[in-house]
């Protein structure tokens, strides 16, 4: 008998059997593969504005670990990729609007809440929009929005459009998830207390209106002042006339 039959059976047999093993790695610390580098290089994408610079042998990011170089500050990146449309959008929020506020965001039940306070804004030619911190930081720094830095540094939200600040304030207070820490506001940089004093004064046609009651009521008082003098002379001397006899008229 031949034992060629059975030996095929128990390798068959061996074959079929397969011995599970789970393999755990660190996805973040595990160098970067060539064939992705390369396609990094390609599939980025490119702006005429030379700020921003792709360097192929910097890939790794700050979250990235790097075996071969050490690791970079996150001040020292360039921006690259999707983060470089970020900053487009940021920079023209900051270049167009007359009223930039920060807007500490904090974890919400759910973002129908958030939602619910962009619709209301934006009713009233307002908005707001959520942006990583390290783009808003990158695109105001050496700029003269470079005061707002501390106010940035953390979670927040940009809250630009017109200075409409009372009913900002309005809109925001329902919600307790957002919190206004200060802005930018006609040019003149607030911290929230000074927005709440500044949304209580009269808005401009207000203003404008008590300004010229008044100076309607100044030049009718001086009218009456500059008149009472000649009037009283020309009722005296009427009365004068009146109690002299005609001969002496």
């Amino acid at each position: 008998m031949s034992l060629l039959p059975i030996l095929q059976a128990d390798l068959r047999q061996l074959s079929t059997i397969v011995i599970p093993k789970r393999f755990r790695y660190h996805w973040d610390k595990r160098p970067q593969n060539k064939h992705r580098v390369k396609l990094l290089q390609v599939t980025l994408p490119r702006f005429k504005d030379n700020r921003f610079k792709f360097e192929p042998n910097e890939v790794e990011t700050y979250e990235t670990e790097n075996p071969y170089r050490p690791m970079k500050k996150k001040d020292e990146l360039n921006l690259h990729g999707l983060d470089v449309l970020l900053y487009n959008e940021v920079s023209e929020i900051f270049n167009t609007s007359p009223m930039i506020c920060a807007c500490l965001r904090t974890d919400m039940p759910t973002m129908d809440m958030f939602y619910k306070v962009q619709y209301e804004l934006r009713q009233h030619d307002m908005d707001i929009l959520i942006y990583p911190s390290h783009v808003i930081m990158f695109t105001i720094k050496d700029t003269p929005y470079d005061a707002m830095k501390p106010l940035f540094d953390q979670n927040c939200a940009i809250l630009f459009g017109k200075p409409n600040c009372k009913r900002m304030l309005s809109i925001l207070k329902p919600n307790p998830y957002l919190l206004l820490l200060g802005g930018l506001v006609d040019g003149k940089y607030m911290s929230k207390n000074e927005i709440e004093s500044y949304s209580k004064l009269p808005n401009l046609d207000e203003s404008r209106a008590k300004l010229c009651s008044q100076l309607t009521s100044l030049s009718s008082s001086t009218y009456e002042l500059l008149r009472a003098p000649s009037a009283g002379l020309a009722s005296s001397l009427g009365e004068l006339a009146k109690g002299m006899p005609e001969n002496k008229k």
